[in-house]
């Protein structure tokens, strides 16, 4: 596969994500965080209280909020980046627009606590998938992402997290002057919970991959195993032992899940070697095995 179909590939699922991270936007805000009668953290809660307070709805509060933030990250911030965002800002606001003229259903559950808090619950998920997805492709959901993101960039190796967390809190403890509610705001800090929570899920590449480090006195008979029969790469470094002093081979492979066990048996059978592994979050570059890579 040549660079430039690579390259639309992944600019096609790069724009899938962007629609399923609307999608499940426009249901956490639309379906839950609505019919619960709280205010989403970020500046989809602004947007919320200000459509309950004003005539206008909340898909152009939102475009509202960040049009003049998109701007301002197109002059501190990478361009895909804000392009991304934007792309989630028009689509998010779209699916919402389509809900409410189509009176989508919702749930009622004003005064039923244990619904509400079931809704703040899901809100969470949803929420935090859309947020973990446009992370993952580099972009953001908007809102207080923007800022946040300038702050870092301003001031290295401070926590955007952080600053997010503060300007979120905020947001609920306001909700209150509107809700006039307690209960809301606990709602709106379990879904912000939710939110980190399912986020930190979300940007996790689910490749089912583990890396392999061995180390081993037969490294030729390793190394012909991970490249002839398992079809993956191998890096070899030289090494010595803390314990012995003597010249050892450490070796580099990335497997797998489902290839674990057959990879355990192949390895147990060549002698003088020790292995150990852990979960690969994600992988970069060529991982699969291209049939016009030869080995020696």
């Amino acid at each position: 596969m040549d660079k430039d179909s690579s390259g639309t590939i992944k600019l096609l699922k790069d724009i899938l994500t962007i629609v399923i991270a609307s999608a499940c936007g426009a249901v956490g805000i639309y379906i839950f965080t609505k019919s619960a009668h709280f205010a989403p953290v970020g500046g989809d809660g602004i947007a919320q209280m200000l459509s309950e307070v004003t005539p206008i709805s909340f898909y152009y509060w939102q475009l509202i909020i960040n049009i003049p933030l998109i701007i301002l990250g197109f002059i501190f911030l990478k361009k895909k980046y804000i392009f991304y965002t934007l792309g989630y800002i028009l689509l998010s606001s779209l699916f919402i627009f389509i809900f409410d003229i189509t009176k989508c259903p919702t749930i009622e559950c004003e005064n039923d606590t244990g619904l509400r808090l079931l809704c703040a619950v899901f809100a969470g998920i949803c929420l935090g998938f859309r947020t973990g997805l446009m992370l993952r492709i580099d972009g953001s959901s908007g809102g207080m992402d923007i800022p946040s993101s300038i702050y870092v960039k301003k001031n290295p190796g401070k926590s955007a997290e952080i600053v997010i967390g503060i300007l979120s809190l905020l947001v609920a403890a306001c909700s209150y002057f509107l809700y006039h509610d307690f209960i809301a705001i606990l709602l709106s800090v379990i879904e912000m919970v939710g939110l980190m929570l399912f986020s930190g899920i979300a940007q996790r590449q689910s490749l089912g991959v583990l890396e392999f480090k061995i180390v081993t006195k037969n490294p030729e008979d390793v190394r012909k195993l991970v490249i002839n029969k398992f079809r993956h790469g191998v890096t070899i470094v030289d090494s010595q032992g803390g314990f012995t002093k003597n010249k050892e081979v450490i070796m580099f492979t990335v497997i797998r899940r489902r290839e674990l066990s057959n990879f355990l048996t192949e390895l147990g059978k060549i002698p003088h070697t020790f292995a150990y592994y852990s979960d690969v979050d994600g992988v970069s570059g060529n991982f699969r095995y291209r049939k016009e890579d030869k080995a020696k």
